[in-house]
C-alpha cells in the first residue's frame, strides 16, 4: 500500500494540512489510499509520485465532501447568505486533474465515465 507518510506530507505540503487535520482525518486517509491501490495495473508503482498525489487528492476531496454544506445560499427578508463553495469545487477538480495524470497507471474500469443503470424492468 502506498506509504502514508508520503500522502500525509503531499497533504501538509499542497493542501496545507496541520498535524491536527491529518490525525482527525487518518481513517479517511487510510481508506483513499486502499481504494487507489485497488485500482494500480502495478502494484510496484505505489509510492510514485503521481499515485502519491492521487490518493492525496482522493482523500481531500472525501474530506471536502464530508464538510460540505448542502445548503449555499437562502435568503429571508432583508438576510441573505451566500456560502462559498469554491473549495469542495477545486477539491473536485484537482481529483480529476489527478486521476486523469494516472490513467495509464489505473485499471481500465477505473477511469472510465460512462455508466450503465436499468432504468425499469
Amino acid at each position: 500500500m502506498t506509504n502514508c507518510s508520503l500522502i500525509n506530507q503531499e497533504l501538509e505540503n499542497v493542501f496545507d494540512f496541520s498535524s491536527e487535520m491529518l490525525q482527525k482525518y487518518e481513517g479517511i486517509i487510510l481508506y483513499a489510499a486502499a481504494c487507489v491501490n485497488s485500482l494500480l495495473i502495478n502494484p510496484d508503482e505505489e509510492n510514485d509520485i503521481k499515485i502519491v498525489h492521487l490518493c492525496a487528492s482522493k482523500a481531500y476531496y472525501h474530506i471536502e465532501t464530508i464538510n460540505k454544506d448542502d445548503v449555499s445560499s437562502f435568503k429571508a427578508g432583508d438576510v441573505s447568505y451566500t456560502m462559498d463553495t469554491s473549495s469542495f469545487d477545486r477539491a473536485k477538480e484537482l481529483y480529476e486533474e489527478a486521476l486523469n495524470s494516472c490513467r495509464d497507471m489505473l485499471k481500465t474500469e477505473s477511469t472510465s465515465s460512462s455508466y450503465f443503470a436499468f432504468k425499469a424492468v
